[in-house]
């Protein structure tokens, strides 16, 4: 028996160690799932300075020439002086300044007026909440009349 105690050391060293390792990659596992989940939610955030995510939500609050920026879609409030150009409706809308191609039929010069039925402002303050699961219908103004313009989810 007692030359078989460092065996049966040895051997208990080997158990504890294949335990360890066995939780060791069930935390590893872990870790790797819940930043999987960290990336997919990152993803789902709309990426403020230009990125490509369009689910999103934002909101101004100012006057003319404040600007929001979701995901290749930059708009800006339209000012008094603009809104006797772009016509009746144009003074409670954004303008569009730029749209990536994501946004489609979407383009530089729309005025929206309303997103998903919901007007996009009221007096200073603009709030756009977009659907990145569903299609998002805009009303806007283009070229002196209202048009609904479906943007198609991706």
């Amino acid at each position: 028996e007692e030359s078989m105690r460092p065996l049966q050391i040895e051997i208990d060293n080997a158990k504890r160690a294949a335990l360890d390792a066995q939780v060791m990659a069930r935390q590893q596992a872990d870790v790797a799932r819940m930043t999987s989940r960290m990336a997919v939610e990152r993803a789902r955030m709309a990426d403020w300075d230009g990125g490509s995510s369009r689910g999103a939500s934002g909101w101004i609050s100012g006057g003319p020439g404040s600007m929001l920026t979701v995901g290749g879609l930059r708009v800006s409030v339209v000012s008094d002086g603009l809104s006797s150009y772009f016509g009746k409706g144009s003074e409670n809308g954004l303008l569009v300044l730029d749209a990536s191609d994501e946004w489609h039929p979407l383009q530089a010069g729309d005025v929206i007026v309303s997103l998903n039925g919901k007007s996009v402002r009221e007096g200073d303050h603009a709030e756009m909440s977009l659907d990145s699961d569903h299609d998002n219908t805009f009303v806007v103004l283009r070229k002196g009349a209202r048009v609904s313009v479906h943007v198609k989810a991706h």
